[in-house]
């Protein structure tokens, strides 16, 4: 296959949003599944009720966010091939050196170090309470720790800083600060994204997808923003558990 011009903007954003509704699906297709399973065992059960609880269940967050990440993943990876190039090539998977890698992960370690210092200064919580809340009712913890640690950074790392940022930065190319647009507008998807999060945690949430938009700018490379994020991840699953 011919590698053509990456996705204008036009085409970006709308096969975004079939990949952020194929995510949606997948949700609540997983949703369907535990709510069946629950009423083959308890057919009173009130349904409505039930699904309002699944918002923080620990095991259905693990599950959903598993397969709706691959469906997610899987999408990404086709409408990047569809222009003729390789995944790895569309979506930046390209190393870089291990100084470069090592300061970026350095600056991640202290961007959560202060974000946890304000939090302490201000008597907040280290985590975002609903995931607290959700990893009380993990059950199976390792689950968990794969969903958010790793399912999650993958795909959100593909699709952002992947997929989405290059369309929108080539679509941007004729203007001046091309790849500034394309940080800002991926890391503002990003912040809407993540939903869940209320006050301060949402202005966490489009602070971490500015520096990791601006590491994809900087480096050209997803590899480093994965790192960055299973880092960031994987430091607030180790903060959870220890509450």
């Amino acid at each position: 296959m011919t590698e053509r011009e990456p996705w204008g903007f036009w085409a970006t954003c709308g096969l975004g949003l079939c990949v952020a509704f194929a995510f949606v699906l997948c949700q609540a297709a997983v949703m369907g599944v535990f709510l069946g399973a629950e009423l083959l065992q308890d057919p009173g059960i009130e349904a409505t009720a039930y699904l309002a609880e699944l918002d923080t269940d620990g095991f259905f967050i693990a599950v959903a966010t598993c397969v709706c990440a691959a469906a997610g993943t899987a999408l990404t990876v086709l409408f990047a091939r569809l222009r003729g190039w390789t995944a790895g090539r569309y979506l930046a998977l390209g190393g870089v050196e291990r100084p470069v890698l090592a300061k970026w992960l350095v600056g991640t370690v202290a961007a959560v170090l202060a974000v946890d210092l304000l939090n302490a200064w201000f008597g907040r919580p280290l985590v975002p309470r609903f995931v607290e809340d959700a990893y009380a009712t993990a059950v199976f913890p390792a689950l968990f720790w794969f969903a958010f640690v790793v399912a999650a950074p993958v795909f959100e790392e593909l699709f952002f800083r992947g997929f989405l940022y290059l369309g929108l930065q080539r679509a941007l190319s004729r203007f001046a600060h091309a790849d500034a647009g394309a940080v800002l507008l991926t890391s503002a998807a990003f912040g809407a994204c993540h939903s869940r999060y209320r006050g301060a945690d949402i202005v966490s949430a489009l602070g971490l997808g500015l520096l990791l938009g601006a590491a994809r700018w900087r480096t050209g490379s997803t590899r480093v923003t994965l790192a960055m994020h299973i880092l960031v991840n994987g430091v607030s699953v180790v903060e959870t558990a220890m509450l």
